[in-house]
């Protein structure tokens, strides 16, 4: 039943953004910690933590299917309720002897299940929303999103480790054991939220389910299982040619060795097929799987797709008269800081190891770099990202972009100087909660555009939006890769003024920002037309 009482959002984007951030920081950053002090090899945990994390940057693709298919509000609930079941899964798998497979190919179900839930998520927001509280409330978003990070990544940390130690209980426990402590708390705190949110959430008018043809919504998930397949199989062609192209550099002499393909076992999806294979040779194998899957799922996506609501989402967002300056100001508005988010937490902890070793960091112990980055940049980016939404509501998208941008990208002259005068703990705390600000400031101006991008056809919000977020999500692994090549190849010193040099096509991309964006003026978007 449609409610037509407004909400105030304070009441239901704390717990949804909170709970938002939980499954992301799981599969994404959680799950490489608990593989290493399990004793699994670094190559394995990098390879497989990457591409279970795939369906972030790919969930573009089936925002559609929940535009079309259900309501927002009925999609994120049943998301949510199924990580609840994935977290469980997840914490008595890792008492199973074969721990590594079964809990991989749970988190890669759970990181289906949220990317989903993440779209459900932004376009309930939008449809909850008035335009004119949007801007003000995005900093409110990234703030519960990231004290959600911080409880998976710091707190539920601390307390497996304590339980290993034997802190807690007075005898060190077995670390599978307390990861599935650790795992089963945050699954109880994920089903504390998942309980609170019906009683939370409105319910608006503008959400509501799509007519379709009868069986058309179930043709839907073969069309976007079709697509999504395809964009895995792209996704794994493009790591092949990338260790390839490492391959090519290191016979050049220019030093790729931690890019390069290396001698492995071959897995398809989750089942190994071949042992110790060499490097090139392997990565051809996974190209021409990739090339042979691309092409057979393509071509039966492009007939499905023929003709139905989900191409006319898809080909709505690409056909926009401004779509490469949008694509640009995805790529680039902050790129730059999407490189330091890979390079800062290595640059803290580096130390140099010997005379062939080109990188310089600070050395900082890892209970130091709790402190400045855990600490003081987790209180810098919120305060920042608070800020930056309210700045945003008062001052207009457009009069508030410049000092955005400038805010996201000037701190990076401080790794500059830190890369220069190695600082002690106590300045490279200002760094970080002055960078964190920053970056939490202009932020705002991003997700605030996004939205208005999102917004240009209001039949397809939901899969706008989605499809936003997934390229920009994209356009951040494509930072990481650029990152972690400058890093195997020089010094912080040079690789911080490469950061630096990004914030001119950052500035660039604001002036070639469409005009009915940056000039939006809080326009209603409650009634909408969904026939």
């Amino acid at each position: 039943m449609a409610s037509s009482t407004h909400v105030n959002p304070l009441r239901f984007v704390p717990v949804l953004y909170f709970m938002q951030a939980l499954p992301v920081a799981l599969v994404q950053e959680l799950s490489l910690t608990i593989y290493k002090s399990l004793g699994l090899a670094d190559g394995d945990i990098a390879r497989w933590t990457s591409l279970i994390a795939l369906p972030w940057s790919i969930k573009f693709l089936w925002g559609p299917l929940v535009e079309l298919s259900s309501t927002k509000r009925r999609w994120l609930l049943i998301m949510q309720a199924l990580i609840v079941l994935g977290m469980l899964g997840a914490a008595f798998a890792l008492q199973s002897e074969n721990f590594f497979g079964i809990t991989l190919a749970i988190f890669a179900t759970i990181a289906i299940f949220s990317a989903t839930c993440d779209i459900a998520t932004d376009g309930f927001y939008l449809l909850s929303t008035r335009r004119e509280e949007q801007s003000k409330f995005v900093g409110f978003q990234s703030t519960f999103f990231r004290l959600g990070r911080l409880f998976a990544t710091a707190l539920i940390v601390m307390i497996s480790g304590k339980l290993i130690n034997g802190d807690i209980t007075g005898t060190p426990m077995p670390a599978n054991q307390a990861w599935s402590i650790g795992l089963f708390l945050m699954a109880g705190v994920y089903l504390l939220g998942r309980l609170l949110n019906p009683l939370l959430m409105p319910t608006p008018e503008a959400d509501v389910v799509r007519k379709l043809p009868e069986g058309e919504a179930g043709q839907n998930f073969v069309r976007l299982g079709s697509l999504v397949a395809t964009g895995g199989f792209l996704y794994y062609g493009a790591g092949a040619i990338a260790r390839l192209v490492g391959a090519g550099l290191s016979s050049m002499g220019i030093q790729a060795e931690k890019w390069k393909p290396v001698e492995t076992d071959l897995y398809f999806i989750f089942v190994k097929f071949a042992e110790k294979v060499p490097g090139i040779q392997a990565e051809l194998i996974n190209l021409t799987i990739a090339v042979v899957g691309a092409t057979v799922l393509g071509s039966i996506a492009k007939r499905s797709l023929h003709s139905t609501e989900i191409k006319t989402a898809l080909t709505t967002f690409f056909g926009q008269a401004a779509i490469l300056r949008i694509l640009a100001f995805l790529l680039f508005y902050r790129f730059g800081e999407a490189m330091l988010g890979r390079i800062v937490p290595l640059f803290l902890q580096d130390t140099k190891t010997g005379p062939e070793d080109i990188t310089n960091g600070l050395g900082f112990a890892v209970d130091v770099v709790g402190q400045v980055n855990g600490v003081y940049g987790v209180v810098g980016i919120v305060v920042g990202g608070i800020v930056g939404g309210m700045f945003v509501s008062r001052v207009g998208i457009r009069k508030s972009f410049w000092p955005l941008a400038a805010a996201m990208n000037l701190p990076n002259l401080l790794y500059i100087w830190a890369a220069s005068a190695r600082p002690g703990p106590e300045p490279m705390s200002v760094v970080m909660f002055v960078d964190q600000f920053g970056y939490g400031f202009g932020f705002a101006g991003y997700l605030v555009a996004l939205m208005y991008i999102a917004q240009q056809n209001p039949n397809y919000r939901t899969a706008h939006y989605a499809i936003g977020t997934g390229l920009g999500a994209t356009f951040i692994a494509l930072a990481g890769i650029l990152s972690g090549a400058l890093i195997d190849n020089m010094d912080y010193g040079p690789v911080f003024w490469i950061v630096l040099c990004f914030t001119f096509p950052c500035l660039l991309t604001i002036l070639l920002l469409p005009k009915d964006i940056l000039e939006a003026k809080g326009a209603d978007v409650g009634a909408v037309d969904v026939e």
